[in-house]
């Protein structure tokens, strides 16, 4: 069973992700309304949501911060927010806006400022999160925007970990995925005229390889569908209605033809779940 996703604010608020904390709530930001809604799944459909986090004080002047993806940390949820104006242009930065679980409110980073504030990106569209393994306290985040980010959330700053010029001569950001050790990562891009998809292998911080080597591609429009499961590289293709395999113990790897997943629709994003 299941229900509909909900909001006063929209007809359609549109979920754009979903994130745990450790007392098995979800966290589900609403790209068309300033909220985010807290689902019990424990219980039955009917009374799955058991709350709301109220994100309108973050919002620009149509009222609405169009929150995206989320991390969840210890008692902290941090929500990413684009802040766009009513042609999808952006009105200034895009932020990471940290929810205090327990009390299902912003967290007030200055009480100096007025409202509640988020942490400031150096991109825009933050598209995903990925716990940074370079930091074993999680305390920081690798963030897709242009490029990929090191957000740190203890101190609010952030730092290119993947320049966002190594990227945009091949295409526009999608996804990504770390690669095993967390030393480089692989990062899907979408081509100029969005009619394929290619998958490049790069190192963060200034790491082998230090320029993009492109892997995979597959024609058609992408999203979020980069997953790497062990030695296998998991992308969907929309054309196809598949999830493509490739095989990472292969230099350069090779696609596993036997492994291809058949979807009933054409796939969308791939949420890796706890």
């Amino acid at each position: 069973g299941g229900v509909d996703v909900t909001h006063p604010a929209s007809d359609d608020p549109n979920p754009q992700s979903v994130a745990f904390t450790p007392d098995g709530l979800a966290w589900v930001p609403l790209f068309a309304a300033p909220a985010v809604n807290v689902y019990d799944f424990s219980r039955a459909p009917a009374e799955w949501l058991v709350g709301t986090v109220d994100l309108a004080g973050l919002a620009d002047s149509d009222g609405n911060p169009e929150a995206g993806v989320a991390l969840a940390c210890g008692g902290t949820v941090f929500v990413a927010i684009q802040r766009l104006g009513p042609d999808f242009a952006p009105v200034d930065l895009s932020y990471l806006v940290p929810i205090d679980a327990a009390a299902r409110a912003p967290i007030d980073l200055d009480p100096a400022t007025d409202g509640p504030q988020g942490i400031a990106l150096l991109g825009p569209w933050p598209k995903q999160f990925r716990r940074d393994p370079a930091d074993a306290a999680g305390h920081t985040a690798l963030v897709l925007t242009s490029g990929v980010e090191r957000v740190d959330l203890s101190r609010g700053t952030s730092a290119w970990a993947i320049a966002p010029e190594l990227l945009a001569p091949l295409g526009g950001p999608l996804a990504f995925t770390l690669a095993d050790g967390g030393a480089s990562a692989y990062v899907a891009l979408s081509s100029a005229d969005f009619t394929s998809v290619s998958v490049v292998h790069v190192g963060l911080d200034g790491g082998e390889p230090a320029a993009p080597v492109t892997i995979a591609t597959t024609p058609g429009v992408g999203d979020r569908m980069l997953e790497r499961l062990g030695d296998t590289l998991w992308l969907g293709d929309r054309d196809g209605m598949r999830l493509r395999a490739y095989d990472l113990a292969q230099s350069p790897p090779a696609e596993i033809a036997s492994d291809t997943l058949a979807t009933p629709i054409a796939p969308w994003g791939l949420i890796p779940l706890p």
